[in-house]
């Protein structure tokens, strides 16, 4: 038996070996894409551009001699996105390979005119990690793709930086690909795409601020929402982790909670033909500022208090939300048709036809459970 173990890990290493030496050969006649955007032109042509892993010993001419980047930016054109890719390979002379792309961004123009096309040729790439975030620009994707910044060498890793913090801020959703497409397939779910735009600060440095979410009805955009919507739809698919909570109290003062963690629970609730969604928020927070003359450490009791602000306010963020999808987009960006088809099955079938109607009228309730850890370690505002 061990005989037969050694020979299989003989076998395993020699494939192993012989793999990696020919990809080692084939990676030296790739360009390696960091980050890829696609544009849409008034007259219909799709034009693609890519960061691509600088190779030389010495900076590139393709970029100003004060950034530190490590990436050169080349843009084609072509009738298909496909065709771009193809363009860029001859202009280039070698292959793209899209393997260690960080993200996919798209313009404006082009998503409001439809991704169908983008999804389709980039999810059929067996290069492509279909998991990776696929994100939207106000603007034009090659002005987030040739943007550089004076503390990154590489742009691509400094929006994959920031992109961390703030999902877990839930100031931006994170959607790939593969999410995007099985929106897609619902008949009755909205896409969404995290918004990233460029801003030009007093320096004159780029800078990159991702907040916000593009809304979609099939594979067109329809509108935005904006950073405090954002949180407020993160609230319900509890993936608010972090950030801070700013509150006026009813005195004028002001106290900031530090969120540590939140979760929340959806379920539809059916009666006389009737759906209700009903949502549970629970979240908890340390207090970090306050001016509000509250001596915590005396009165423990006030604790509620606190607890029942920072409610509030987290619902004013939800029910906002529920607003703007419910009367302004009437999209369904929370997946409550998902959630009733798995629930009720029997009253899916009468309801999902007219789906469109019933969810902007839809009766949601929110309810939230917040909970202060830590108040601080000294009773009263300083002043």
């Amino acid at each position: 038996m061990k005989k037969f173990i050694s020979i299989v890990l003989i076998i395993i290493f020699a494939l192993s070996s012989t793999g990696c030496s020919r990809t080692k050969q084939e990676i030296d006649k790739l360009s390696v894409a960091l980050a890829i955007g696609f544009d849409l032109t008034a007259e219909g042509k799709y034009v693609l551009s890519v960061q691509i892993l600088s190779t030389e010993s010495k900076p590139s001419t393709s970029v100003p001699k004060k950034s530190p980047s490590n990436v050169v930016v080349f843009t084609s054109s072509g009738n298909t996105p496909y065709d771009a890719i193809n363009h860029i390979s001859t202009t280039l002379g070698k292959n793209l390979f899209f393997g260690h792309s960080a993200y996919i961004i798209v313009g404006n123009r082009l998503a409001e005119n439809g991704l169908s096309l983008i999804l389709d040729a980039t999810l059929r790439n067996s290069d492509t990690r279909p998991d990776r975030p696929l994100l939207l620009t106000k603007g034009n994707a090659l002005d987030i793709i040739k943007a550089t910044t004076a503390d990154e060498k590489i742009p691509a890793s400094a929006i994959d930086n920031i992109l961390k913090f703030q999902v877990s801020k839930g100031y931006i959703p994170k959607t790939s690909r593969l999410d995007f497409a099985n929106s897609l397939a619902s008949k009755t779910s909205a896409p969404i795409l995290g918004l990233i735009n460029l801003e030009k600060t007093n320096n004159a440095d780029n800078t990159f601020v991702a907040a916000g979410t593009g809304v979609f009805k099939k594979d067109k955009l329809i509108g935005y929402l904006n950073k405090n919507e954002t949180r407020g739809m993160q609230w319900i698919n509890g993936k608010v982790q972090s950030g801070n909570l700013i509150v006026q109290t009813p005195d004028s003062g002001m106290i900031t909670f530090d969120i540590l963690k939140s979760k929340a629970t959806v379920k539809p609730i059916l009666k006389n033909d009737n759906i209700t969604i009903k949502i549970n928020i629970k979240e908890e927070a340390n207090v970090v500022e306050m001016t509000e003359d509250i001596d915590v450490m005396k009165t423990p009791d006030k604790i509620k208090k606190l607890n029942e602000l920072q409610n509030q306010a987290i619902k004013s963020e939800v029910l906002s939300v529920l607003n703007a999808a419910q009367k302004k987009l009437k999209a369904d960006i929370f997946h409550f048709g998902s959630k009733v088809h798995r629930q009720y099955p029997k009253f899916w079938k009468t309801a999902e036809s007219d789906w469109e109607n019933i969810f902007p009228n839809l009766n949601v309730e929110v309810n939230v459970d917040s909970s202060v850890k830590r108040p601080g370690i000294i009773s009263k505002p300083i002043k």
